[in-house]
């Protein structure tokens, strides 16, 4: 499975803290309740260590050459390298499973289903804001790891009371991790309500410079936050409805009886 998706996962169903001597080390370890992802501007040769600094994963460019991915993927071996796809290309999803590609994030109406067969690459799902109930009901059940809310708007875009109404009415139809960008500074007092709303990650642009800054300072408010140990409202888990057996008929020998007993 893909690196990133397993962190994903991790950071939003943390696994139990264990009894006895053990206890002590596992709270010991903090751990963040919502990814950091750096969106690189372009992919760089030099200094992508340095630029990426704290986060949990990369993503890079649309149409980056499979040297560059590879190239990433060796300069910080222990961060997940993604990458944006826009078309459905058999010869590039070829290649990114490749070349050290461990997920990607597309468009539902622009990639086709050969994506699939990758299983190792991490799928990631892009799914619009304004989409319809009826149509979201259908992500739980989609083979995607994650999903990604589209949410276009003016940048750089505080997040704003509509925005955890959407992310909430999203979460309320999938079980899977959800990320968002983030274009305008978040202070750790904005995260908290950020992922009782559903996000479980915050995708940042950065590059070199005053691009970067964003994304360390992000960092620093992320790990002021103490997570509760549960969302107070979690995510949508699917629900089988009970089906209890019909209790068997009354011979019709019992119920004269009981007729006669009444008497």
């Amino acid at each position: 499975m893909s690196k990133f998706i397993e962190r994903l996962n991790e950071a939003m169903r943390p696994p139990p803290i264990p009894m006895g001597f053990g206890r002590r080390a596992a709270e010991g370890k903090k751990k963040s309740r919502i990814l950091l992802v750096a969106a690189l501007d372009k992919p760089y040769a030099d200094g992508i260590a340095e630029m990426v600094s704290g986060a949990d994963a990369i993503i890079l460019p649309v149409d980056t050459p499979a040297k560059d991915i590879e190239a990433a993927a060796k300069e910080i071996p222990d961060l997940p390298v993604g990458e944006w796809l826009t078309a459905n290309d058999p010869k590039k999803l070829d290649a990114l499973s490749k070349d050290g590609c461990d997920f990607t994030i597309f468009r539902a109406d622009r990639m086709g289903l050969s994506v699939i067969q990758y299983e190792k690459l991490g799928k990631i799902i892009e799914v619009d804001a304004h989409t319809e109930g009826n149509i979201l009901r259908t992500v739980n059940s989609l083979p995607a790891d994650a999903v990604f809310i589209r949410h276009e708007g003016s940048e750089p875009s505080y997040f704003t009371w509509h925005d955890l109404m959407v992310f909430r009415h999203i979460a309320d139809f999938t079980s899977k991790p959800i990320m968002v960008t983030a274009t305008a500074p978040v202070s750790d007092r904005e995260i908290l309500p950020l992922w009782e709303a559903g996000v479980d990650a915050l995708v940042v642009a950065t590059g070199q410079g005053e691009a970067g800054k964003m994304l360390k300072t992000l960092r620093q408010e992320i790990d002021k936050v103490n997570f509760p140990a549960q969302r107070r409202t979690g995510k949508r888990e699917a629900v089988l409805p009970r089906i209890s057996p019909e209790a068997p008929a009354k011979p019709e020998e019992e119920e004269e009886q009981e007729e006669e007993d009444d008497e």
